[in-house]
């Protein structure tokens, strides 16, 4: 039998109305956390949600450094509201993981070019 994914769970308020704004995070009972995590199997899932305070923003990715691998994949989830990093935890190594938010607003989208794939004869 194996062993369920680890996953690390944390909400982040946004206070935009400092310069230049505070990200403070918690830990799933709402106590001030680091966000900070020790990864030591495989797949472990890193996930930031966003509290009903900063809900009118989302976020647009990360900023990263030190993933000498570039084994560190993230997503975002449809409504931005939670980003979502895996770690393979093939290389020890530490990650530096900044959380790039923009207001709902203030997000523009392009309409969707596309990219067609066609095998060669």
């Amino acid at each position: 039998m194996s062993n369920p994914t680890p996953i690390f769970q944390f909400m982040v308020s946004v206070f935009t109305d400092e310069t230049p704004p505070r990200y403070a995070i918690y830990d799933t009972s709402g106590n001030p956390a680091t966000g900070n995590v020790t990864v030591t199997e495989s797949s472990s899932m890193i996930m930031y949600t966003l509290k009903k305070e900063s809900s009118d923003l989302q976020f647009v990715g990360p900023v990263i450094s030190g993933d000498l691998d570039n084994d560190l994949t993230y997503s975002i989830t449809e409504d931005g509201q939670t980003i979502i990093f895996v770690d393979s935890d093939s290389a020890t190594e530490s990650i530096c993981m900044k959380l790039v938010t923009a207001p709902k607003s203030s997000v523009y989208t392009s309409q969707d070019p596309q990219i067609i794939n066609k095998q060669k004869n």
